[in-house]
């Protein structure tokens, strides 16, 4: 095949995939699970001439120890092992299965679960999340990968998965994370014994084994987004995701309830004793549920450094979709629709950004400042602004940063304070935040 041919399909791909993000159509490209190409499974890459070394290449432009990375120090290759364990069988009991090794809902997470006619010969359904779950089913560009021939380009022209992008991997991560139109944690998995799910991009990522070295080559090959950059994109497709599923009574509804696992766990998950705050900032009803509102708080703040003409829309966002939850699900989609728009819009705005330190450094400020005024009053919302505060502060280059100092300095308090769901004391966040933004003004 021709230079010029591979040239020419890799700018076909990179055109579809801009076409994906213009046309609002992006949370619907394919996924490796979804794709048409045969997953060829983990064994196909874990020999000791191409990812299974012992040590890292010093002559090689990729470490060639991905496999064994992943094999031993990442949760993915434990996700399948998981299903196997007490907790989970009693999960699944409790739904009225007998194996979580044989439940789809169970494998679309916790394993890489296509279709049985996408399946190798050296397929292994219990290797987990493995190499193809994340890079794609290897069929149509695993020979020129290891033939040496082509390049990441040809590689994506041919079907991989082009993780490198911000988009692409964000909603990748988040389609299991967090949940998509066709799989989801629900209520119901909740209320059998499925621990909570907390999810941001970056912390996560950053939290991950690496299998891979930021160096002058990667740097030519692929994209390598900031701390702040995986935040906010995480933060955008994280919370479309969940306004799709509002946005559609199909999803929003189990029966006569409302699809619950949309909503605030601590909202009724909290002891029968504690005092309530009648202040709270945001139009909660007594005794209603409350939607988690956590991601469409942290796009309002976004959007003050990248979008303020749709700050208004994030910022009343909250308080229509509470006040919507005492009356219909019907009037909580209409809402979500329209917020949903504005996310579109602030992803658009965001493809065409790169956050310097000052925008880093604005958007840590305002965290900071919002957390003083008390804005995370929940503890989903104070999760979130911990995280979101951690990765701004990282996503700040120059170490030499006042702000960076001060801020890192002061974390640990942060993560004391939301260690414990049950312990959390609005008022204590509010209070460290306030003194924290007194040493940084």
């Amino acid at each position: 095949m021709s230079l010029f041919t591979n040239k020419l399909k890799y700018i076909i791909f990179i055109f579809v995939l801009i076409n994906f993000f213009w046309s609002g159509s992006i949370l619907s490209m394919d996924l490796p699970e979804t794709s048409s190409a045969v997953h060829l499974g983990v064994k196909t890459c874990g020999n000791s001439t191409c990812h299974a070394a012992k040590k890292p290449w010093q002559i090689s432009d990729v470490l060639q120890n991905e496999y064994i990375t992943w094999s031993t120090m990442s949760r993915h290759s434990h996700a399948y092992k998981t299903l196997q364990g007490k907790r989970s069988k009693r999960i699944a009991n409790n739904l009225g299965f007998e194996d979580p090794t044989k439940i789809a809902l169970c494998l679309s997470c916790h394993a890489d679960n296509v279709q049985l006619n996408k399946r190798g010969p050296l397929f292994d359904i219990s290797d987990g999340v493995g190499c193809e779950s994340c890079h794609g089913g290897a069929e149509n560009w695993l020979g020129k990968h290891v033939s040496g021939t082509g390049n990441h380009q040809d590689n994506l022209a041919l079907g991989m998965y082009p993780t490198d992008q911000l988009f692409a991997k964000a909603i990748l991560c988040a389609s299991c994370h967090v949940g998509n139109s066709k799989k989801s944690v629900i209520h119901r998995l909740y209320g059998a014994g499925h621990p909570r799910l907390v999810f941001e991009l970056d912390t996560y990522l950053n939290n991950q084994p690496s299998h891979h070295r930021v160096d002058r080559d990667y740097l030519l090959r692929k994209n390598h987004p900031k701390n702040t950059e995986l935040w906010a994109v995480g933060q955008i497709i994280n919370t479309k995701y969940i306004l799709g599923k509002l946005s559609d009574i199909n999803q929003s509804r189990d029966g006569l309830f409302p699809e619950l696992s949309l909503f605030d766990c601590h909202a009724c998950h909290r002891s029968v004793t504690d005092k309530i705050d009648l202040n709270e900032p945001l139009a909660k009803k007594l005794g209603i549920p409350r939607i988690n509102d956590s991601g469409i708080i942290m796009l309002g703040i976004l959007s003050q450094i990248i979008a303020p003409e749709l700050y208004d829309d994030f910022q009343r966002g909250p308080a229509s979709l509470h006040r919507a939850t005492a009356e219909n699900m019907e009037k909580v989609a209409l809402i979500a629709k329209n917020l949903n728009k504005s996310a579109e819009l602030l992803m658009s705005k965001m493809e065409n950004i790169s956050f310097d330190d000052d925008m880093s450094e604005n958007l840590l400020y305002l965290l900071i400042e919002s957390a003083s005024n008390g804005l995370f009053s929940d503890f989903a919302d104070a999760e979130q602004a911990l995280m979101a505060i951690a990765s701004s502060s990282a996503g700040i280059t120059n170490n030499d940063s006042k702000l960076k100092k001060i801020v890192d300095s002061e974390l640990n308090k942060f993560y004391e304070l939301t260690q414990i769901a049950e312990n959390f004391v609005p008022k204590d966040f509010q209070t460290h935040a306030t003194e924290l933004l007194y040493k940084i003004k």
